[in-house]
């Protein structure tokens, strides 16, 4: 075969012109009308590529749909980052442990139901671990494009969703090298290196970015600053801006990629360290303020201090496994499969329960695992100002008034309209806080989110198809995949399906009650969740 010394102009024929100029037409035009509708044009962009593509119609050439992929990769890179740039220092402290514990959640519950798949498909314990593995992770690719598209993406109920995305999605690639180890291992076990290793190289790079911008980083803008240098005005200039930031992103990714973590995971840390140092101007000077005059409190300021990237990131981006369709259809693996992707929707489901808004007394010391889980501290300021106003009007009865409970009159007369009487009885009712709390919606969105799984999950599917860890003799189907990796790819699918429609048509319906009761002055359905 000769080597060519330049890439021969071949015109594209009309035909070709017409297919990929259709597909881009329609890919927009359904994510615009989805969106508008049930805030899901994902979903219309995924159906679109498989008609498009395999195992559709194949309009689109092989290297056509090659590239599309890669090009889609750059778009949830792009996506990801962008929603490290959305990202409020501040409530990601505030709700670190409970995105940690909704993660936990999601990742142990699916790998507990796969063991059903012993029963279903006549898996080993390992196969179903492997199945788990796949169906463990959250596609962030589709949670960061289901917040932006709700307008959630700067709500405390956003930095929760995405910062259990980030971590399913971080451990979901270990259960990648977990699950090509255990597929090239010849005894079909690990070692704990195997484990080990990808879990502590994740953690280590945000660990050491963490500490580079904290000591580093910070105080070297504050040197910079005493001595009256000030460089971010040039740097927010838009051409040198972009070139930081793509410098920054890039720079982020390829470290990731050679220490053995998510590139994806690493444009979600870009974009949040360019947020943090966007806002770090602003957090010293408070904290100078602070120093000077201890009074001086610097809470409640969540507003970012630039103009956040514009959208327009939209693209596939899912993965589609490369296995043929004959085989995908047939009766039993059809209902194997729906009957797997209802356990693994229900999996990710229960991790908006620690969203739930549980009654507990103030007394019980059941309190404490409240405020761990982070339900919102004003309903409980609110359960401890009842209370002290009882006891207040029970000492009023014996002629004992307080200044507590003068307080406390004054202010609910001022809520009453103008000749109502105050009876003391009505004192310690507060509903707006219960109802606030008590709304299931975030709980429902939050759970629902989670249930998409994407490039993730197909990732795992095919290591451990390839690997040979699905292998079962004599149950290939007639194109030569295992039927667990079949089921498991019909979970993957469906679940992608299900998740942004559910939450996008929930979201539709809180959307028209936040409307409502604006009009009415009602508490928000959201409640504190809904905050930015």
């Amino acid at each position: 075969m000769t080597s060519q010394s330049a890439l021969a102009y071949e015109e594209p024929g009309i035909r070709t012109i017409l297919i990929q100029s259709g597909f881009l037409l329609v890919l927009n035009f359904t994510n615009s009308i989805l969106d508008k509708l049930v805030y899901c044009g994902l979903i219309g962009q995924i159906f679109i590529g498989v008609a498009w593509g395999m195992p559709g119609a194949q309009w689109l050439t092989l290297e056509a749909q090659e590239m599309m992929q890669q090009l889609g990769y750059l778009g949830l890179l792009l996506l990801v980052y962008e929603g490290g740039l959305s990202t409020s220092f501040k409530q990601l402290k505030a709700n670190l442990f409970l995105s940690a514990i909704a993660s936990f959640t999601g990742v142990a519950t699916p790998m507990a139901l796969s063991f059903v798949l012993m029963r279903l498909v006549d898996a080993t314990p390992l196969q179903a671990f492997g199945a788990g593995a796949a169906l463990c992770s959250t596609s962030i690719g589709t949670t960061f494009t289901i917040l932006s598209t709700t307008g959630l993406d700067k709500s405390r109920l956003g930095t929760v969703l995405s910062g259990a995305a980030i971590m399913d999605d971080v451990a979901g690639l270990v259960m990648v090298q977990i699950i090509s180890n255990i597929g090239r291992s010849t005894t079909g076990s690990f070692s704990p290196v195997t484990v080990v290793r990808p879990i502590c190289v994740a953690i280590g790079f945000a660990v050491g970015i963490v500490l580079v911008c904290g000591f580093a980083i910070k105080p070297a803008v504050r040197k910079l600053r005493a001595a009256n240098v000030n460089l971010l005005p040039k740097c927010k200039e838009t051409q040198l801006a972009f070139v930081l930031h793509m410098a920054t992103l890039i720079g982020f990714v390829t470290g990731a990629s050679y220490a053995g973590t998510s590139g994806l995971f690493a444009a979600y840390l870009a974009g949040a360290c360019i947020s943090w140092f966007d806002d770090l101007p602003l957090a010293l000077e408070e904290s100078s303020q602070q120093r000077e005059d201890p009074s001086i409190t610097a809470g409640g300021d969540n507003q970012q201090a630039i103009e956040k990237s514009p959208r327009g990131t939209n693209s596939n981006i899912q993965t589609q496994p490369k296995s043929q369709e004959s085989g995908m259809f047939e009766g039993q693996v059809v209902w194997r499969g729906i009957v797997y992707t209802l356990l693994m929707a229900i999996s990710k489901i229960v991790t908006g329960i620690w969203l739930l808004p549980i009654a507990i007394s103030p007394q019980s010391g059941l309190m404490k695992l409240k405020r761990v889980i982070a339900i919102p501290t004003t309903w409980c300021t609110s359960r401890h100002k009842q209370e002290n106003q009882r006891q207040a009007a029970g000492r009023n009865k014996k002629g004992k008034k307080t200044r507590l409970s003068r307080a406390s009159t004054n202010t609910s007369a001022s809520r009453q309209p103008s000749g109502a009487e105050v009876r003391p009885s009505t004192l310690s009712e507060n509903p707006a806080p219960s109802k606030q709390t008590r709304s299931l919606y975030p709980a429902s969105i939050v759970g629902l989110a989670m249930i998409a799984r994407g490039e993730i999950g197909y990732l795992i599917a095919s290591v451990a198809e390839t690997s040979g860890l699905f292998a079962q003799p004599g149950k290939e189907t007639n194109n030569g995949n295992s039927e667990i990796y079949l089921v498991v790819v019909w979970a993957i699918t469906l679940c992608t399906i299900i998740g942004p429609i559910c939450v996008g048509t929930l979201v539709k319906r809180v959307k028209s009650l936040q409307v409502q009761r604006s009009q009415s002055g009602s508490p928000d359905p959201l409640g504190v969740w809904g905050v930015s």
